[in-house]
């Protein structure tokens, strides 16, 4: 369905020295991240990629530390204790829902409604080195319908690319102001030596845009960075190379989601409902399975993952969203 818009990250000074914010760095650690992230179910390992459901996400990302504590409302976020290594974030983001078939103007029932999502986010993520956890906060703010001007940005996409024209966008989802509140809990459950690490995880999504609960694990298996050391040195190394697989099994309750709905039976006349009317066709309970590789080279970073989710409307089959995000930090 989506690809959980929701991820946030952490960097790691020299650990065991209490402060409220960030620990005492060498002149050799990384204080900004750069990321391009890119979602599309064009994006599959198997070759049969699609142009569906949740079809594509573009963010931008800056992650940063700090070398004081913040003043701003920062400040009141939660924190992973005295301990804690704390990393903020800004990012820009669209996203995007189509039907299965691009060519029809009039949406057809029980398949996805069009839909798009524009959005600035703002992340805290403060990890504990010591006893292994960390808390994710993470803001979303932004608009969807015609202001989000997704079909302005498939439009001229699938003309660059020479891919199908989407016919139906006129169509889509109304404008919405878009709030949402999503936290993250993780906890280290097990680590072999340096290779092999496995985490448990805990979410929770409440605001206009999406609201529900999430739970999954997570493991990694390489040549890799400890994952409670921080998110930068996941992606970028300054004295290493590395190079592991993830592996994320999960499930999610979903109470509403703004931007997914399944399309209006036919009224009367025999044209379909509007975009935005309810057909309680959702499906609630989610599951899904990422699995990713990492390659890391002194300050780049660049991964790959392949997502499967269930069927996110009754009826729908299942979906497959394949995601390239590079990483440059200095």
């Amino acid at each position: 369905m989506k690809k959980t818009i929701l991820s946030v990250f952490i960097y790691c000074g020299l650990i065991g020295i209490p402060r409220d914010d960030l620990s005492a760095q060498t002149s050799d650690d990384n204080t900004r991240l750069f990321r391009f992230y890119e979602d599309n179910d064009f994006i599959n390992l198997n070759g049969n990629g699609t142009d569906q459901a949740y079809t594509n996400g573009t963010r931008f990302d800056l992650f940063y530390t700090r070398s004081r504590p913040p003043r701003s409302f920062d400040r009141w976020m939660p924190k992973a204790g005295k301990e804690s290594v704390n990393t903020y974030g800004w990012g820009f983001m669209q996203v995007m829902f189509t039907p299965k078939d691009l060519r029809r103007v009039q949406p057809v029932p029980g398949d996805f409604s069009y839909a798009g999502g524009l959005f600035l986010t703002h992340t805290i993520h403060s990890t504990n080195p010591v006893h292994k956890y960390n808390l994710q906060t993470e803001w979303f703010a932004g608009v969807m319908g015609p202001w989000a001007l997704a079909k302005e940005t498939q439009t001229l996409a699938h003309r660059i690319l020479g891919y199908e024209r989407p016919r139906g966008w006129r169509n889509q989802i109304g404008n919405k102001l878009l709030l949402n509140l999503n936290f993250t809990a993780e906890k280290q459950v097990v680590a072999i030596k340096k290779i092999a690490e496995v985490t448990a995880g805990a979410q929770a999504f409440a605001g206009t845009m999406l609201n529900g609960l999430a739970l999954y694990s997570l493991i990694r298996i390489g040549k890799m960075t400890p994952y409670y050391n921080g998110y930068i040195p996941q992606y970028a190394s300054t004295k290493r190379w590395q190079l592991y697989g993830t592996i994320r099994p999960g499930v999610e309750l979903v109470f509403t989601n703004a931007l997914v709905k399944g399309v209006a039976p036919l009224q009367d006349e025999g044209q379909p409902g509007k975009p935005d009317q309810p057909t309680f066709a959702n499906n609630k309970l989610l599951g899904g399975i990422d699995c990713g590789l990492v390659a890391v080279y002194g300050k780049v970073g660049f991964s790959l993952t392949q997502r499967t989710m269930s069927p996110v409307i009754n009826g729908v089959s299942h979906h497959e969203v394949g995601n390239i995000s590079f990483y440059l930090a200095w």
